[in-house]
């Protein structure tokens, strides 16, 4: 004998894996860098480096130029936020590079999708972690459309990432410029 199932059941049912189907879904993905809009700063770079002691170092900041085998980045270095460094690293020094093209506009969607989840009632624990599972995986898997590396992107490649892409013009008061 073949069990009946109400239309209510079914339609209960139907819903609740609608809903689960929709959390199975994924952030669009950050446009290649080919495809990024014109942007007056240069893209924030974090670079590995031997300082002349043969020591390693790590900088991060803007990129401003590349000129002679030379990295000039913009950071604010300093005693205070107001003083800017501009550095000058030589393309023998660097061991790596990630550059930084992109960024997310906004986090709400972590806030909701954790909102969402206070109204599960007795299943808020479980819930929680499912939520901060995804949401830590969803960050992890991410990072990957917004860095490229040195081996990802060649050296000859950062003008590209550059405030100055064909280098520092003649006349520029360096000290002048100040960081996005």
């Amino acid at each position: 004998m073949k069990a009946k199932i109400s239309p209510t059941v079914a339609l209960f049912f139907s819903i609740i894996i609608g809903l689960c189907l929709l959390g199975c879904t994924n952030k669009l993905a950050a446009p290649l860098y080919t495809e990024m809009g014109i942007d007056p700063y240069g893209s924030t770079i974090k670079v590995k480096y031997y300082t002349s002691g043969k020591k390693q170092s790590t900088l991060k900041g803007e990129i401003l130029a590349i000129q002679n085998d030379s990295l000039f980045i913009l950071t604010n270095r300093g005693q205070s936020v107001t003083f800017y460094a501009i550095e000058k690293i030589s393309k023998h020094d660097i061991i790596n590079y990630f550059v930084f093209y992109a960024k997310l506009n906004s986090n709400h969607g972590y806030a909701v999708s954790t909102a969402l989840a206070l109204t599960h009632g007795i299943f808020l624990p479980m819930s929680l972690i499912v939520n901060a599972i995804g949401i830590a995986s969803i960050n992890v898997s991410q990072d990957q459309y917004y860095a490229l590396s040195r081996k990802n992107l060649a050296f000859e490649q950062l003008y590209n990432f550059s405030r100055f892409p064909q280098g520092i013009p003649d006349g520029i008061d360096l000290q002048k410029i100040k960081m996005r």
